[in-house]
């Protein structure tokens, strides 16, 4: 396919404009937009790296706030779990003062 091909190839199209295979807009209003979007594409990188920052901070402090209810909740737990052994303890405590006289009961009567 030659260079004449590809513009007529272009012809075809509705509302195509011929142009040659090498030709680049020069001139101060092209390199000004240019610059423009080149701006442009910057910023939308800084602004894609800000929220991507953002995100991770956020992230964060989810976790440490999810990390901080989590250490809360265990200590209400141990809380619980320590007043469960003292009510144990102190049960078995008078079921094993009963045995224990039980116990002597039945050594020291009659066999």
């Amino acid at each position: 396919m030659n260079a004449t091909n590809r513009n007529t190839s272009l012809n075809r199209q509705r509302g195509a404009i011929v142009l040659p295979v090498a030709f680049r807009f020069e001139g101060p209003v092209a390199q000004e937009l240019r610059a423009g979007l080149c701006r442009a594409a910057a910023e939308i990188r800084r602004m894609a790296e800000r929220v991507r920052i953002h995100r991770a901070l956020r992230r964060m402090d989810l976790d440490e706030i999810r990390a901080v209810r989590e250490v809360d909740w265990l200590r209400e737990e141990l809380v619980h779990q320590e007043r469960n052994l003292s009510w144990i303890e102190f049960q078995n405590r008078q079921q094993r003062e009963k045995l224990t006289d039980r116990l002597q009961q039945l050594a020291g009567g009659p066999q």
